[in-house]
């Protein structure tokens, strides 16, 4: 139980600080923990709301006094980004489970590592 909640809360860390959604991590974690593919993007997409909700909230009460901020702010959180983010989510997730579920086990794995791949490369290179 103490690992798991050590598990989540340093991926709940990690991908908010990389702006990357937990998925990202915990897809890789879950497998790891010995679940299929298939059942980690499912339980990852079952916790994502909450994971997304509560780093939204922290970023919204850690910028609240922040003074140059652009217009349609809460805190960090710029509203029409945001409302995009949550309206593009919505639309793809139903297209994500019906590919999730047609392509073989070995395919998800490998999209899924090239996926996290290109995200570390990509902290990588934000960190030159």
């Amino acid at each position: 139980m103490w690992g798991m909640t050590v598990a989540g809360t340093i991926i709940g860390a990690v991908s908010s600080i990389f702006g990357i959604g937990g998925a990202s991590l915990s897809v890789p974690f879950m497998t790891w923990c010995s679940l299929s593919v298939r059942q980690s993007i499912a339980t990852s997409s079952a916790i994502g709301m909450s994971v997304a909700a509560s780093a939204t909230a922290g970023y919204m009460i850690l910028g609240l006094d922040e003074p140059k901020l652009p217009p349609w702010s809460i805190g960090y959180v710029v509203l029409p980004a945001f409302l995009g983010v949550v309206v593009a989510s919505v639309l793809a997730a139903p297209f994500g489970a019906r590919l999730s579920h047609r392509l073989s086990e070995v395919t998800l794995r490998r999209i899924f590592a090239l996926f996290v791949t290109v995200l570390g490369i990509r902290m990588l290179w934000v960190l030159l």
